[in-house]
């Protein structure tokens, strides 16, 4: 497929480099530096828009350097950020960005992610279109700007457009909901509509199988729920997709979900799989807002000490290696093991990390897959 972008994250400009220069060489049109993310894996990662603070632009603008160096003078290198507290301070940003290499700066128009924000948080309310308007009018032609955010459907694209300026539009949450969502396909009837999005997570699984996913099942499970939630939800077989355990799993329950759309079987309600999957919805919630809890806690608490704002949400957010998982498995006295890991990973869900975890995104610890950098770049 072309033009392809190759998207990175990463705080050290030599290792995003030298992927880029890999991405080039197997026809990347493009490489772009992901400064948007505001996840909290990217928190303990130390990347997306955990890299916009003052303290860490010089580190930005290295990475970019690093990216335009790399790649061959043919292969433009972009970048996604997020709106800065003041738009002076969004100019600025998106002209550090240009004078450092990137020829393509996309906005996305909600407030980089910190934990001292007030007010909405970095995914609540309406993206500031406004705010993405003054910023490409202020830096004019000399980059292009790519406005992003409150993108659903072909005709919120056609108005970004419209109201921004800018040079491009993007989507990110619609275009996990619907990967046509350029093509304008959208059904007005409720079970055309299932069959297409139902198409679209087959056509996602089958480049699965011919290509792969590093990531594994969750990264599966995330995509085709995403594409065919709708679906999924109408025959109650949301869950059975997330349980998984594999791809070949997930196309089963399509497959399932297809037949009753098409009549070729009776759907039969179930009151207490109806009643399970709420209340593992619920549980889901309740795991989402205990976090939050526990991180305005951490964040009152160093507060009070006069600590930076982030030091206690910091403890415990490295990310293991792969060395770190071999030899802690190799711990037989599962209390010193534990006691090891939350030394340095108590944010990070062990049980993940060993294959036993059962409560999937329901579970409050990070769920992040393990691969080493060098094992990344050498493929």
């Amino acid at each position: 497929d072309h033009p392809l972008v190759a998207h990175f994250c990463g705080d050290d400009p030599s290792t995003v480099g030298r992927a880029c220069r890999m991405a080039a060489d197997l026809g990347a049109d493009a490489v772009d530096l992901n400064l948007g993310c505001p996840q909290r894996v990217a928190f303990a990662g130390h990347y997306g828009s955990y890299l916009l603070g003052d303290d860490d632009r010089q580190t930005v603008v290295a990475i970019v350097k690093a990216m335009r160096a790399a790649a061959p003078p043919d292969v433009a290198v972009c970048a996604k950020v997020r709106l800065l507290d003041a738009p002076e301070h969004t100019r600025k940003l998106v002209e550090d960005l240009r004078d450092a290499g990137a020829q393509v700066v996309a906005i996305h128009g909600r407030k980089r992610a910190t934990w001292h924000k007030k007010g909405p948080g970095a995914r609540d309310g309406p993206a500031d279109l406004d705010a993405i308007r003054d910023a490409k009018a202020a830096v004019g032609d000399s980059v292009v700007v790519v406005t992003n955010g409150n993108v659903r459907n072909k005709t919120d694209a056609d108005a970004a457009l419209v109201h921004t300026k800018a040079g491009a539009v993007m989507t990110a949450e619609g275009i996990l909901d619907d990967p046509a969502l350029f093509e304008d396909a959208v059904c007005s009837d409720s079970a055309t509509e299932h069959r297409r999005k139902l198409a679209l997570a087959f056509e996602y699984l089958d480049l699965v199988a011919a290509h792969g996913n590093p990531a594994g099942f969750r990264s599966v499970a995330f995509h085709c729920r995403r594409i065919a939630k709708a679906p999924l939800e109408a025959y109650d077989a949301l869950d059975d997709l997330v349980d998984g355990p594999d791809a070949a799993a997930a196309r089963r329950v399509l497959e399932r979900v297809r037949r009753y759309v098409q009549g070729e079987e009776t759907f039969s309600p179930d009151a207490a799989r109806k009643a399970r999957a709420e209340a593992r919805r619920k549980q889901r919630a309740t795991t989402r807002e205990a976090r939050k809890r526990f991180e305005e806690r951490m964040i009152r608490k160093a507060k009070r000490e006069g600590k930076p704002l982030d030091f206690y949400v910091k403890q415990g957010a490295e990310k293991p290696t792969r060395a770190d998982l071999e030899r802690l498995k190799a711990i037989g006295d599962e209390k010193k093991r534990l006691a090891e890991w939350n030394a340095r990973h108590k944010q990070h869900c062990l049980k993940f990390h060993l294959g036993t975890c059962e409560r999937g995104d329901a579970c409050a610890f990070i769920h992040d897959a393990v691969g080493d950098v060098e094992e990344l770049l050498s493929g």
